[in-house]
């Protein structure tokens, strides 16, 4: 009966070695607590981010020893473990922690000022312990850090802002072109307008003075032509040549 005995607890410590181990080899900050917010394990990764052992952390209370806080988290903070036992069921909570003086972290309810930014971000994931009678009787925290996923979401953001403020700027300047063009291409047609006006103005004009000089001119041509036929002295016909002369010059031009 003893040997029976005696085998069960080696087995129980073989199995609580052999899942601290397990736990411990995990890279996330573990732990547990109580319901009075006694730490009541700690993983290695865990300890050695607050530069302890383990055995100084259990028993002593979470949010002095974790966050150096007097006192308990109050409802509003960025605690896993009350978001887990207000809702009874596995909670996610990001925490942003900023450095303090002393080289511990303390958690910020948002981001702080530039200079004082918080230089690490964990993601918390906390689940409510229940006993047999289905009573909390505690909570099991897992943490993360998921600094470089937030830095990198941040310069998407940073980006995505820059890329908005230069696509928002290209496109006033498109905008603004494509006003002076239209104002260009208006004035072209308003000018083109203005010159076919003109041209017809012109080619009117053009058509009225011959049409006007050539029934004038016709007439004085057929008068000087009769005239020949009568008695002239020398003189008389070298004046009525040299108007028959210039009236043929300006039949040409008219007809040029």
């Amino acid at each position: 009966m003893n040997s029976d005995s005696e085998q069960l607890q080696r087995l129980i410590l073989e199995s609580r070695n052999k899942f601290r181990t397990l736990v411990d080899g995990i890279e996330d900050d573990i732990y547990s607590i109580d319901n009075d917010n006694i730490i009541t394990s700690v993983n290695k990764p865990m300890a050695n981010s607050l530069k302890r052992h383990p055995k100084e952390l259990v028993g002593l209370k979470c949010y002095e020893a974790i966050y150096g806080y007097e006192r308990p988290c109050e409802e509003g903070a960025f605690c896993p473990a009350l978001a887990a036992r207000r809702s009874g069921q596995f909670e996610t909570v990001l925490q942003a922690l900023a450095a303090r003086r002393s080289g511990q972290f303390e958690t910020v309810l948002q981001e702080v000022r530039e200079g004082d930014r918080p230089v690490r971000y964990l993601e918390a994931r906390a689940m409510p312990l229940f006993d047999e009678q289905e009573r909390e009787n505690g909570v099991i925290i897992v943490r993360r850090d998921v600094t470089v996923q937030k830095e990198a979401e941040k310069q998407i953001r940073e980006y995505n802002v820059r890329l908005q403020r230069e696509v928002k700027r290209q496109t006033a300047e498109l905008e603004d072109n494509n006003r002076q063009l239209t104002k260009q291409r208006n004035e072209l047609e308003k000018a083109n307008i203005e010159l076919r006006e003109l041209e017809k103005l012109k080619q009117d004009l053009t058509n009225m003075v011959i049409h006007d000089l050539k029934g004038p001119l016709a007439e004085i041509v057929a008068n000087l032509e009769m005239v020949k036929y009568d008695q002239l002295t020398d003189f008389q016909k070298e004046v009525l040549e040299s108007a028959i002369l210039g009236s043929d010059e300006m039949s040409r031009m008219i007809a040029n």
